[in-house]
């Protein structure tokens, strides 16, 4: 577009420069009374010096625009060239921690969910009137907390530790806390209940408070895990860009 102006302008140029040579060389001069006819390229300055000056004027700032527009196409070009090395570096620098994060949300973040799903069925359990019921669910409860305490105390789980904000950080540590927590109080009760159970069957009914004590901590981890899951989703989308959301409302 910039190239057929140009050169429609320089077209517009040539024709006015013909237009006024032809008639000052094969022109008749100029008679005034009492006045010489001169050289016709001298008469024809003197005649047109007004339009020709106004011409000069126009053709500098033609220029002058013509340098403005190529300075600042340079300038647009050089900041585009230096905005594309600055992504470069970054994406060299942010390489190593991508990986992290990679290593360290990825195989652990959908084990985390379906834990989320498992502590809902946990805290809604029902049917736990006898003993048998009740020792085999705290042996449950004890199984789970103890796999996911593995799973989120796995070192590989602290690659990118650097790399959590202060919440995450702190919300990771709750729950390592909180899973051994549950771990070690669904120990306690089945060892509880068993011990009632050797001595009189017809003291052990309906839950007793040590197992609503167990389904508050295993609601307490489920908070846990949940703010846990947010903090890893958040990780995941901030240094992996193409990564897909594995964040799902249960």
């Amino acid at each position: 577009m910039n190239g057929n102006r140009e050169k429609v302008a320089w077209a517009l140029i040539v024709f006015i420069g013909i237009g006024l040579a032809l008639p000052v060389l094969f022109g008749k001069h100029r008679i005034e009374k009492d006045v010489t006819p001169g050289d016709p390229w001298r008469d024809a300055i003197y005649d047109f010096q007004t339009l020709i000056t106004g011409l000069a004027a126009v053709g500098a700032a033609y220029l002058t625009i013509r340098q403005s527009q190529s300075a600042l196409a340079l300038s647009r070009e050089i900041e585009q060239k230096s905005e594309l090395r600055h992504r470069q570096m970054m994406a060299l620098t942010l390489r190593a921690d991508r990986l992290k994060v990679s290593r360290s949300v990825e195989p652990f973040l959908p084990a985390i969910i379906q834990a989320i799903a498992d502590l809902k069925s946990i805290i809604s359990r029902t049917g736990l009137e006898d003993v048998g019921s009740q020792m085999q669910f705290a042996a449950e409860v004890e199984n789970f907390a103890n796999a996911i305490a593995q799973i989120i105390g796995n070192p590989q789980m602290k690659e990118a530790y650097e790399l959590f904000e202060g919440k995450l950080a702190i919300d990771l540590d709750d729950a390592i806390r909180r899973a051994r927590n549950l771990k070690a109080e669904a120990h306690t009760v089945f060892l509880e209940i068993r011990t009632r159970s050797g001595q009189a069957l017809e003291t052990v009914g309906n839950p007793q408070g040590s197992i609503k004590t167990m389904m508050i901590h295993a609601m307490l981890f489920e908070g846990c895990l949940k703010e846990l899951r947010d903090g890893l989703d958040g990780l995941a989308s901030l240094y992996l860009s193409e990564a897909t959301a594995l964040k799902m409302d249960i």
